[in-house]
């Protein structure tokens, strides 16, 4: 995400606090405290750039929380229109994704009020740490500035270069574990998630059984194309590709995996993760014509250093660094904005799928993937 001027930064302090006269960003050293009954809204990356926006607020500016008095009621606009927000005080209301999902939580109770996760670079977080007062603890490749009131710090910080998302995260936990990751389902449209908007926060009942079948009944394509046998239970190349709706994206992953000649129990090779744009029925991406509906079309790809272990039927398998390898269309992708993809799984079907689990410590938070081998290299 590109970087905002001096002239936008001044912006940003006029309007990060809405509804609430008198309210404005705390210089650098002045202690912050969280304003009485005050709330926080943020934006995630996704649904920025797919449009979605506070009334007033820029994508630009949207990038930190934005503090909201409780006796306001902003509007956002998403891709069904516009949506009256309310908001209880000491609440987050965290937008996620191009269809604009929101959770709702409690400060102290769903989401930490002295830490937050920052993605981008590690100036723009020590910045952040200055102006609220706390520090930075860098957490593979993305960093966690803990401080007293860190996310009323923020709501309130300028806005630095390097930037490109904060994440709210959960009360009490070090590795700044992303709030909201236990939600109900994302698939959820704006009229259900106005009827739950109120319900107590539920788990998602998930069938790993019924995942495994319908992927096992994947007919081969381009991007997936048919199992192979090979003679080492590990080594070759996996594939799996998932849908995510709630960010309106697509997922290809390629394990390349190898045995350490000097430890057959440990694993190198690499991870190559394309995400594409599109809509559930878009397996295959297309052309990169913009989406009028859904913003810039997208299609770029990163490849990931990795390292892991198998154990029997267990196998582990995690990116260490990553770089961009190629953006097709849409902005060109920014590596420092990619969490790192780590895979825990079992082999399944005698050998020839990998049943996986995904935690990036952002997004990611258990994602299942069913993984095909499709070579022995």
């Amino acid at each position: 995400m590109r970087a905002i001027g001096g002239a936008a930064r001044g912006i940003s302090v006029a309007v990060m606090v809405i509804g609430a006269a008198g309210c404005g960003r705390g210089a650098e050293g002045d202690e912050v405290r969280t304003a009485e009954g005050a709330s926080y809204l943020v934006i995630d990356r996704a649904a920025r750039e797919a449009g979605v926006r506070l009334e007033g607020v820029s994508a630009a500016d949207a990038v930190l929380p934005i503090e909201i008095a409780t006796t306001s009621r902003p509007e956002l606009r998403g891709p069904e229109g516009k949506i009256s927000l309310d908001f209880r005080p000491g609440e987050v209301v965290y937008v996620r994704g191009a269809d604009a999902r929101l959770d709702r939580g409690a400060l102290d109770v769903d989401v930490a009020r002295d830490r937050v996760v920052v993605l981008g670079s590690e100036a723009a977080a020590q910045a952040l740490a200055s102006e609220v007062g706390g520090v930075v603890d860098a957490r593979g490749g993305r960093f966690v500035v803990v401080g007293p009131e860190a996310l009323a710090g923020f709501a309130r910080a300028a806005m630095p270069d390097g930037l490109d998302e904060v994440v709210p995260v959960v009360p009490g936990d070090a590795a700044g574990r992303p709030a909201f990751s236990g939600e109900l389902a994302a698939e959820l449209g704006a009229v259900e998630r106005a009827l739950v908007r109120d319900a107590p926060v539920a788990a998602r009942a998930f069938d790993l059984d019924a995942f495994q079948r319908e992927r096992l009944a994947l007919p081969p394509d381009q991007l997936l194309p048919a199992v192979v046998e090979c003679p080492d239970p590990v080594v070759g190349t996996w594939v799996s590709r998932e849908h995510y709706p709630e960010y309106g994206d697509w997922y290809r992953f390629a394990l390349h995996v190898r045995r350490d000649a000097r430890d057959p129990g440990r694993l190198v090779g690499s991870i190559g993760a394309r995400s594409w744009a599109g809509a559930s029925d878009l397996r295959l991406p297309e052309g990169c014509a913009a989406d009028a509906d859904r913003g810039q079309a997208f299609d770029w790809t990163v490849r990931m250093p990795a390292t892991g272990e198998i154990a029997g039927d267990i196998v582990s398998f995690g990116g260490r660094s990553v770089q961009a390898e190629g953006t097709r269309c849409g902005p060109t992708f920014v590596p420092s904005r990619y969490m790192l993809d780590q895979f825990t799984g079992v082999l399944v079907e005698g050998g020839r799928y990998l049943r996986a689990s995904n935690n990036d410590g952002g997004r990611s938070v258990d994602d299942p993937h069913l993984f095909r081998r499709i070579s022995c290299q």
